[in-house]
């Protein structure tokens, strides 16, 4: 949850407990429907909340995740291959996916190569068992590429999740704010004969504002203007011209 939208929930919640430790002043304003509204806001906030960093938190791991998998399809999978194909096998277009991939490739790409090497090896298997590698080593090739695309594709569902709980604790808090007015017209009423009470309410009332961007303050220099005498003066000056006898 963002600072400014956990102030405004921290700010609900004093309201909440004021309402509570007051009871017997503000009579049955506990009992309404705005209250009862307030109740439910903090709840379903609170809710939302944890969605939001749990997702965030999620994705983040996904991020790690899929750094660890595309090293592990790297050197466990493709790298063996490429190299016991460049020793035991022909140099031929058709064996050009045996070759291994350029550095920096998206995951997409890395995951095609991948597939690409494994359709490549499946007619050598056999050579490439004999030289070490696993008997099951082409469905380990193939499914550490899909274990790497299931990162990215489970990191975006928790970014998605994630925004989506920012947004509706945005629209919550929206609401909140508006329950909060109803129950400020409830209670100044209920306190109007106890003074102290009712500036402590006024204290609590108040819920924070959301930070806005404050554009930057852009220097402009001030423009430059010439002399109009000296202006004047060079445009009425003209050049001698020779005249000839």
């Amino acid at each position: 949850m963002k600072t400014d939208q956990g102030n405004v929930l921290q700010s609900l919640r004093i309201v909440q407990s004021f309402l509570d430790t007051h009871a017997a002043s503000i009579r049955t304003i506990n009992s309404t429907g705005a209250r009862k509204q307030l109740d439910d806001a903090i709840i379903e906030l609170a809710g939302h909340e944890s969605e939001q960093s749990g997702k965030a938190l999620a994705a983040q791991f996904e991020t790690k995740k899929k750094t660890s998998c595309r090293r592990d399809l790297l050197k466990k999978n493709m790298t063996p291959i490429s190299r016991i194909a460049q020793l035991e096998l022909p140099r031929t277009e058709e064996l050009f996916p045996l070759r291994m991939s350029k550095a920096g490739l998206s995951t997409a790409r890395l995951a095609a190569a991948a597939y690409g090497m494994a359709k490549a090896a499946a007619p050598y298997s056999n050579i490439f068992v004999a030289a070490g590698l696993p008997a099951d080593f082409l469905s380990s090739l193939t499914g550490a590429a899909d274990a790497m695309l299931a990162t990215v594709n489970d990191r975006a569902q928790h970014r998605s999740l994630s925004k989506g709980a920012t947004r509706a604790i945005a629209v919550r808090l929206s609401t909140a704010r508006k329950i909060i007015r109803v129950l400020d017209t409830l209670v100044s009423v209920a306190l109007e004969n106890d003074p102290k009470l009712l500036e402590a309410w006024n204290g609590v009332k108040r819920l924070p504002t959301p930070r806005r961007n404050t554009p930057p303050v852009v220097y402009t220099p001030p423009t430059t203007t010439s002399n109009p005498s000296t202006t004047l003066a060079s445009e009425s000056t003209t050049t001698p011209v020779a005249t000839t006898g």
